[in-house]
């Protein structure tokens, strides 16, 4: 993800159709933003399973293979 902060960065410094840059920019941070939101929803389901009896297995579990 880092990668394409440095592309833009690199690309805004040669002052080239500055407004195209950000447009692809903002595109870019669009997707990150849907990715973020849909991996929040699936670990907010997991979540609510970690309150009971089974707490401390179904935690290890989730983050050894949290798919």
């Amino acid at each position: 993800m880092l990668k394409n902060f440095k592309n833009a960065t690199n690309f805004l410094s040669k002052n080239y159709k500055l407004q195209l840059m950000y447009n692809c920019f903002f595109n870019f941070l669009d997707i990150v933003r849907a990715a973020v939101d849909k991996e929040k929803a699936k670990l907010s389901k997991y979540y609510k399973r970690t309150s009971d009896e089974r707490e401390f297995l179904f935690n290890c579990a989730t983050i050894l293979d949290s798919s």
